[in-house]
Order: C-alpha cells, then structure tokens, then sequence
C-alpha cells in the first residue's frame, strides 16, 4: 500500500546560554641566574730565540720548541636554580544552560491499504548433496558364544531310534538276450548299531506294483516321504521301467552296519532300464 504522510516537525527548542570562562591564573616569577665563576689565569709565553746576522742563505735551522701551554683555570661553581612560580588556580566552569523544550509530536498519517499477495515464486534448484559424513567407529565386538556340542560324523554310531534317509538313481542300456543280475550299493552316513541281514532289508513298489521284496505292512512310507520301523531298511521303488524282473534288498557281506546293496535281475528283451527311489533307515 502507499505510505502514510509525514507528519509536521516540531519546533526546535532555545539554545542555553553559554557559561562564563574562568579567570587565567598569574604567572609565576622566574628564579634569579647565578653569578658566572672566574676564568682561569693565561699560563707565561715562551722566551723569543736571538735574531742571527744575515749571511750566506744557509741550511734551514732547527724549528724552536713549543712552549708549554698554561694550566687551565678552574671552573666556576654552578648559580643557584631559581624556584618555580605556583600554578595559578582554575577558573570555575561555567553553569550549563538550561535545555529548551521538545517541538509537539506531528499527528500519524494514515495507514495505507494492504497490497494484493504477489504470486508464489518459482521453486529454487535443488541444493548441492552434502558431503559424505565420517564413517563411525567400529562397535565393540561381542562376547564369544559356548562353544556347541560336537556333531555326528562317520565314525560314531547312529543313536538309537534316530532316522536318516538318501535317495538313489540307476538308469542302463541292457542289450538283448543279456540275463544277468546288477547290484546297486548304498552307504550310510554313519555305523548302525546293529548289522543288517537280507530279511532287515526290505523292498516296495511305491505305486502299487507286484514286485517287492518285503512287507508293506512294514514299510509304510512312500519314494516322496520314506520311513522304517526300528532296526529295518525301507526301499521305496517309484515306477522301475525296462525289461525288470525284480529288485531284491540284500545285506552287505563285509561291513553290513555301514549300508544295504539293492540287486537288480533283467529279462531277456534289453533297452532302457530305469530305477529310481528313496530308502530309510532307524536305528534299533
């Protein structure tokens, strides 16, 4: 908005009187000056040498000695220093003149109208990224945890009721006309704590074919989710394909707490042959 008019200056208050200057104090009068000391007495001069006739221009004769200088008198005694005058007094200052009265204040003018709001001003650029902070110090390192308890390996015995599971894959070409028998072994991962026999091994057809080699009542499970009962060896076979006549469980003759061997007996018409399954194993 406009602004307001000024308002009237006030009048100017009357200048005080100026004070009177203090009257300049006398001077001192200046101290007397000594009487100058005696000079001191001319010492004798030295005799004349005789005049010699004049002859015949001769040598040069020897020059005369210099007389002696005479002492120097002695020095007069310094004069008296006269006293110093006394400073005069200080005039006194004088009386302040009185401070004219303040003019009357002019009246306030009027407030002028609020202006319109000027529109909003484009968005600054984005500021500089500031930069990368100190990285902080490390942390403390935490307290080192008990050491656990050691794992199983495979030297110690499977405990007791413990089930521990694999899975296998056999695939071959049999020619024809090739009956025979192959055997297929699997490890365990550790010692059974009792030795296995062929009736300990046992064999089923997960999808429900003939050939086995054990009780389904026995072995459960299936190729998916294989179980055993304690001190038995569950084979779950999932669809055998190929000229196959039959899958028997054996036990290993030497070392039979570490593993079971799976005997595979073919026909006569050869091709593809296909065995694929799971096994478990819980300890007695």
């Amino acid at each position: 908005g406009s602004a307001g008019a000024t308002g009237a200056t006030g009048a100017t208050g009357a200048q005080g009187t100026t004070g009177a200057t203090g009257a300049t104090g006398a001077q001192g009068a200046a101290g007397a000056t000594g009487p100058a000391g005696p000079q001191g007495q001319t010492g004798p001069a030295g005799p004349t040498g005789a005049k010699g006739d004049t002859g015949a221009t001769g040598p040069a004769g020897p020059q005369g000695n210099v007389g002696a200088t005479g002492a120097q008198g002695a020095q007069g005694s310094q004069g008296v220093t006269g006293n110093t005058g006394a400073t005069g007094a200080t005039g006194a200052q004088g009386s302040t003149g009185a401070q004219g009265n303040a003019g009357p204040t002019g009246a306030s003018g009027p407030t002028g109208a609020t202006g319109s709001q000027g529109n909003t001003g484009p968005q600054g650029d984005r500021g500089f990224t500031g930069a990368k902070g100190d990285t902080g110090s490390a942390g403390a390192t935490g307290a080192t945890g008990s050491t656990g308890s050691r794992g199983l390996s495979a030297w110690d015995t499977i405990p007791s009721g413990q089930t521990i599971s694999g899975a296998f894959d056999y695939n071959a070409i049999v020619p024809a006309n090739a009956s025979s028998i192959l055997q297929t072994d699997v490890r365990f991962p550790a010692v059974a704590p009792v030795a296995l026999t062929n009736g300990t091994v046992n064999v089923i057809i997960s999808n429900g074919g003939v050939l086995f080699d054990g009780d389904p009542a026995t072995c459960t499970g299936s190729a998916s989710n294989p179980t055993a009962p304690a001190g038995q060896v569950c084979i779950y076979l999932d669809a055998p394909g190929g000229d196959i006549t039959s899958v028997t469980g054996v036990a290993t003759k030497y070392q039979a707490t570490r593993g079971f061997g799976v005997y595979v007996n073919f026909g006569n018409s050869g091709g593809a042959i296909v065995l694929n399954g799971s096994w478990a194993y819980t300890a007695q």
